[in-house]
């Protein structure tokens, strides 16, 4: 996925769309408190990383897990999330990973912890055309979709979350 990622320019997004971009925190709790929330798995494997996800991991193995999310509000998804986690991390916590099911990974593994540094965010589009397997099957974009991603540091090793923010969530006031 190609995304031209800017770290402070919101000014190229909707307004609407710029609420839901700065949400400092945990995204889930406020998606959560918007109605009836289902977590989908759509895939959670341990694979080959893309060369610039692995290069924004900073990380000098090329494996790590790849974990891909739809947050779904009263029936609408909202939210496509992609966790890219670092060879290192990954071993050091897989039984945690490998049993993490449908649980979100914030609330449940990183949030409640005291050596969890979070990046500042960088904002961009993913194209449309450009959300490749497994989220074509849930969400053929006919625009550019807005997103972000932020390093999540644990422990000195890394793992990456991105956010798609679907056009639906435009229905939706932040609470």
């Amino acid at each position: 996925m190609l995304y031209g990622w800017h770290h402070t320019n919101t000014s190229l997004f909707p307004e609407n769309i710029v609420a839901w971009l700065q949400i400092d925190g945990n995204l889930t709790k406020k998606l959560v408190s918007l109605g009836k929330h289902t977590l989908s798995l759509i895939s959670q494997d341990y694979v080959n990383l893309p060369p610039e996800e692995n290069r924004y991991l900073q990380q000098t193995q090329t494996h790590g897990l790849i974990r891909n999310i739809a947050h779904i509000i009263n029936g609408d998804t909202l939210v496509l999330a992609r966790t890219v986690i670092s060879d290192n991390l990954y071993h050091q916590y897989q039984k945690d990973f490998d049993n993490l099911g449908i649980n979100p990974i914030g609330q449940t593994l990183l949030y409640h912890r005291q050596d969890m540094q979070r990046s500042a965010f960088e904002y961009g589009y993913v194209c449309a055309g450009q959300i490749t397997q497994p989220f074509e099957n849930i969400f053929t974009p006919t625009s550019n979709v807005a997103a972000r991603r932020s390093l999540f540091n644990v422990n000195n090793t890394s793992l990456m979350i991105t956010e798609l923010f679907l056009p639906k969530i435009q229905d939706y006031d932040l609470p």
